[in-house]
């Protein structure tokens, strides 16, 4: 979503398609670039939006394909608690919470490290 310009357009046209989708980054987002709509369709867990909510993407595909972002509700607080009783980091738990990362994570908080196996 931040890379310039250019590299979208470099992959719409590598890509030849009307319509791109991906994930793995937990930031939803759409944008059209050379003729494509390039769209991270969300994340259920470990968001970096600011909303905890599960999101989805709907596609309607046609002569200009559209696309409609979805928030769910779902129980942060039994998946957060679930993440701090297993070997998982605290600070995922923080971020079902919050909805994006925790400042004690990205300052290397000593407190947030793995517990248990390794």
């Amino acid at each position: 979503e931040d890379r310039p310009r250019e590299t979208f357009e470099r992959i719409a046209k590598l890509a030849g398609c009307e319509v791109l989708l991906f994930g793995h980054t937990h930031l939803p987002y759409e944008k059209r670039v050379a003729g494509t709509l390039f769209a991270n369709v969300g994340s259920v867990g470990r968001p970096k939006d600011g909303d905890p909510r599960a999101c989805y993407a709907l596609v309607e595909l046609g002569r200009r394909p559209k696309l409609e972002l979805r928030r769910v509700e779902y129980d942060v607080e039994v998946e957060a608690a679930a993440i701090e009783q297993s070997d998982l980091p605290n600070h995922y738990a923080e971020e079902l919470r919050l909805g994006r990362t925790p400042a004690t994570a990205l300052a290397g908080d000593p407190g947030n490290r793995v517990v248990g196996k390794v």
